[in-house]
């Protein structure tokens, strides 16, 4: 496989497929301008490193446990002070 470096162009069809996702929904993106692109004529373009860093912004990192623990006993805790007999 060759290096990969800031300058790797890819087409619709390849960067469809490193996102692995439909050509159509590549180009709705586009048309959207929600994807990093540019145009050389009619031709739709891709930096591979700008498609890299547009998935890094949209990664949606988890909440730690703690978080969803302390959430879970106060649910519980009010659970238990509505449900008392």
């Amino acid at each position: 496989m060759d290096e990969v470096n800031d300058h790797t162009i890819m087409t619709v069809p390849e960067a469809a497929e490193f996102l692995r996702i439909s050509e159509s929904t590549i180009r709705d993106l586009v048309a959207q301008q929600r994807v990093p692109f540019f145009r050389i004529g009619s031709r739709i373009l891709f930096y591979r490193i700008r498609l890299e860093k547009w998935v890094d912004s949209m990664t949606i990192e988890p909440v730690p446990y703690t978080v969803k623990e302390e959430t879970a006993n106060k649910a519980l805790t009010i659970w238990n002070s509505t449900n008392r007999s």
